[in-house]
């Protein structure tokens, strides 16, 4: 067991003389500085707004929840002498760095390498979401430690620079259709996988495969109409644009991002044990998304992208996946469809909703049935998605 420092629980202050403001006063207001009120709270719940001002208690003390928002704070004595202002004053939400926590919100992970050992691939889905591998050798990619459901990343493998190695996949990973998808036998070549852990026992696996023109799946300039065309923004969920490069491969562009070693340089040396949620944080642990269950109502299925990036559904009525709400580019997720138990329903897509070719795929028709559906928010009018059909 692992022990943290506690925040502040209560807030005190203190007068000129050095002893406790009994009786000060807190005002509240928006940043700006302005004179316009905001609300602070007894509570976490935010159900009871404070007192504006806050009377200090007489120890100095009051029980203060700041809300959305930035604020103006004025310190005054019980004579209403003012003491202090600070303007732009934000709540900070504590997450540790070095934990794996729980979101209920977007977060992104670091890529962390693999390797292999013994013709095996270990991998600790502790570590991160994204992962990569270069082949060395004929080898598996074993079952991994530490899955938890409802965690979603990208496994990046590339070939072997001169002698093409194979790769073999524990029962673990489970392929649509059970069929194993097998790495491109290109020297250098990159395939990216993308995974969904169901359970402690299993995950959906499934290798991105851009069709050829004439319907085969293969990576080539056949591919694209421009070989500038930008493929995927997805790996890291730090915007890596995969690009095709007109000579049958691809070309990888990774912006900065923040890392660990930028604290303290580059950002602010008191944010060393935490992470905020209104900024791009650079995570050496895996970050989970619990899934939400949707339900179907007059045929239509409502998603709010706000409350996960994994959601389920089973199959009530024969309906259709609507255009989502809070929709922001850079989000990706998975939405886990179950077919109903004795007679099976079809479903469609808004136009929100965008498959490789056009193609729109299918339900699996057979009774509880698993179907994996796979999205990357474009824009708030767009993304792209495929559908792993039959898991199992």
């Amino acid at each position: 067991m692992t022990a943290y420092i506690s925040p502040v629980p209560r807030l005190q202050f203190f007068g000129d003389d050095n002893l406790p403001l009994v009786g000060g006063k807190l005002y509240s207001y928006k940043a700006g500085p302005s004179a316009t009120p905001l609300a602070t709270y007894t509570d976490y719940g935010a159900g009871t707004p404070n007192a504006n001002p806050t009377i200090l208690d007489a120890r100095g003390e009051a029980s203060v929840w700041l809300g959305a928002g930035a604020y103006y704070l004025v310190l005054k004595d019980s004579n209403d002498v003012t003491i202090w202002t600070q303007d732009q004053v934000n709540q900070i939400d504590l997450r540790l760095l070095s934990r794996v926590n729980v979101w209920t919100s977007a977060q992104r992970g670091e890529v962390t390498t693999l390797l292999s050992s013994a013709a095996s691939i270990a991998i600790n889905l502790a570590d991160s979401n994204n992962f990569e591998h270069t082949l060395t050798e004929n080898t598996t990619l074993a079952a991994p430690s530490n899955p938890v459901a409802g965690q979603f990343g990208v496994i990046e493998f590339v070939q072997h620079a001169s002698a093409a190695k194979t790769l073999a996949y524990n029962s673990f990973w489970s392929f649509p259709g059970g069929v194993t998808q097998s790495v491109t036998t290109v020297l250098s070549g990159r395939d990216t996988y993308f995974y969904y852990v169901e359970s402690a026992i299993r995950a959906a696996i499934y290798k991105l495969i851009i069709p050829s023109s004439t319907g085969g799946p293969s990576l080539s300039t056949n591919s694209v109409a421009n070989t500038n065309q930008t493929l995927l923004n997805l790996l890291d969920g730090a915007n890596v644009d995969i690009t095709a490069d007109g000579a049958g491969g691809v070309t990888v562009a990774v912006p900065d991002v923040l890392h660990t070693a930028d604290i303290g340089v580059t950002v602010e040396a008191y944010d060393a044990d935490i992470a905020k949620i209104n900024v791009v944080n650079s995570w050496s642990k895996a970050q989970i998304g619990v899934p939400v269950s949707l339900t179907s109502t007059g045929n239509s299925i409502a998603v709010d992208l706000s409350l996960s990036n994994n959601f389920t559904h089973t199959m009530t009525e024969n309906t259709t996946l609507a255009a989502p709400s809070n929709a922001v580019a850079g989000q990706s997720g998975v939405i886990m469809f179950t077919q109903h138990a004795s007679a099976a329903k079809t479903l469609a897509y808004n136009a929100f909703w965008k498959f490789p070719s056009g193609i729109v795929p299918t339900m699996t028709a057979t009774v509880n049935a698993v179907d994996a559906f796979s999205y990357y928010i474009e824009s708030a009018s767009r993304a792209t998605c495929n559908m792993l059909q039959d898991v199992k």
